[in-house]
């Protein structure tokens, strides 16, 4: 079965939430607790769980998504 794939748009709206759940913001933190569950429900968890292997892979350094 071949991997989902996403766009920039949608990496970018999941790794800004999975930076924000690592926020020293107490409020970034529970906003990312809020809309994580909303993203995975809108994208599917297959595609999050494709674009967290590229987070994790790419040490959530790609300039593209800064």
């Amino acid at each position: 079965m071949p991997k989902p794939t996403f766009t920039k748009q949608e990496y970018s709206r999941f790794v800004r939430l999975v930076r924000m759940s690592g926020s020293h913001n107490q409020m970034d933190r529970i906003t990312s607790r809020l809309e994580m569950p909303k993203l995975v429900k809108e994208l599917g968890r297959e595609k999050c769980e494709a674009m967290w292997e590229v987070a994790e892979n790419d040490r959530d350094t790609d300039p593209d998504y800064v």
